[in-house]
């Protein structure tokens, strides 16, 4: 035990030894090569990284005015048929079929991805007013 414990020494020893004078030969052109490509990978990051968040902003900005043109029709056409009450309307009915199971399943998906949706699109909104605070 005595002798693989001094052979494992002698081995550290000359192991260490040829790990000596090992210096840093890189050149001035070498370093700010690697410089400027970090830089350049580092600014190329943030460059994607804002043009996501410009573009997240402009795309919440286009669906909040698609929001309040849909939300003025829809007051227009409240006013014009209050406007209009006192006039005589005919009703007139349209025959559907019922549903069938698939599509009451398809709608009911349906509505699930647009629930869906509109939750990631609060989450963007809030993550992007975040950003700008």
């Amino acid at each position: 035990m005595k002798k693989l414990a001094i052979l494992l020494v002698a081995g550290s020893i000359v192991g260490l030894a040829s790990c000596g004078n090992n210096e840093n030969t890189s050149t001035n052109e070498q370093i700010d090569s690697t410089a400027t490509a970090r830089t350049d990978t580092m600014a190329a990051a943030l460059k994607a990284q804002n043009d996501s968040l410009i573009n997240a902003m402009a795309k919440m900005r286009a669906d909040s005015a698609m929001k309040a043109d849909s939300l003025a029709r829809v007051s227009t056409a409240k006013a014009t048929t209050a406007s209009s009450a006192g006039t005589h309307h005919t009703k007139t009915t349209t025959s559907t079929k019922p549903k069938s199971e698939t599509e009451k399943v398809n709608d009911l998906f349906k509505n699930k991805s647009e629930k869906e949706k509109a939750k990631e699109a609060k989450q963007e909104e809030k993550k992007v007013n975040d950003l700008f605070k």
